[in-house]
């Protein structure tokens, strides 16, 4: 069997690949986090008062969206000493702009402004700290 047996095999093995290569694209269904029919299950009200609700369905959200490891920190950036380290990095930095995207839409506009300005890899795991403290969890 040729198949690879880990993600980073696969990584290494399709590095070479022409990405533009249709039958390599995310299907029509798949709502990404970046596309604007993306919608989170459910707002974190100005209030923040349905915190204790709303923090549990965006971690659902996040890990069905292979986002979750990101924007918790438990999975950490890849080894740039890596011989795959180029796509996996480029792997790691579109998931990490996906978790934030998935944690600014899933606030309500005063929300919005505990998490504004944030960038870099761990940026949607810095957000999800300040809405903790922001609504009293933290």
């Amino acid at each position: 069997d040729s198949r690879p047996t880990s993600f980073s095999s696969f990584a290494c093995a399709t590095t070479a690949m022409d990405w533009t290569d249709s039958a390599l694209l995310p299907s029509p269904a798949y709502a990404s986090p970046l596309s604007p029919w993306y919608a989170p299950s459910l707002l974190l009200s100005p209030s923040g008062d349905n915190y204790h609700l709303w923090h549990p369905a965006l971690l659902i959200d996040l890990a069905a969206a292979n986002c979750l490891g990101i924007a918790t920190g438990a999975e950490p950036p890849p080894d740039p000493h890596s011989p795959c380290y180029v796509s996996l990095n480029t792997d790691y930095e579109l998931r990490a702009r996906h978790a934030l995207t998935m944690v600014v839409r899933a606030v309500s506009d005063p929300q919005k402004a505990h998490v504004r300005g944030l960038g870099g890899g761990k940026s949607a795991r810095r957000a999800l700290e300040r809405l903790a403290e922001v609504n009293g969890r933290g």
